[in-house]
């Protein structure tokens, strides 16, 4: 008998505590992290960059006005390489590499990380 009154005793605890879990913790999938997209970096690379890089007279040919030609990239090349922040220019000048842009103050830090996030998440629009 002292048997059963332990087992009872198990089970009433067992779903004691099960009841107080919340949805998410009994059997959900883990929360997956949201990819970046252009519109979580658009405002600040237009407005950091685009004084000098946006319109007909943009500077190097580099025109930050839209997603579009953003991925365009300059008169030389793409400034960004999807899924490779490290290759890509538009990160690199931020850390200074070959010169810092924009060239009267760095971005914050949060800032590039945004950046090279949306870089790394394959610069989708």
């Amino acid at each position: 008998m002292k048997y059963l009154s332990c087992i009872g005793a198990a089970i009433l605890l067992f779903g004691a505590v099960a009841c107080s879990k919340s949805k998410t913790e009994i059997g959900a999938a883990p929360e997956v992290e949201k990819k970046s997209t252009y519109k979580d970096v658009s405002a600040i690379i237009t407005t950091s960059c685009g004084t000098c890089h946006s319109g007909p007279n943009a500077k190097r040919g580099l025109d930050v006005s839209s997603y579009a030609s953003v991925m365009h990239g300059d008169k030389e090349d793409k400034v960004v390489r999807a899924g490779d922040s490290k290759r890509s220019r538009l990160a690199t000048v931020l850390h200074g590499t070959p010169k810092l842009m924009p060239p009267t103050a760095a971005l914050p830090a949060n800032q590039i990380a945004l950046i090279e996030k949306w870089i790394d998440d394959g610069a989708k629009q």
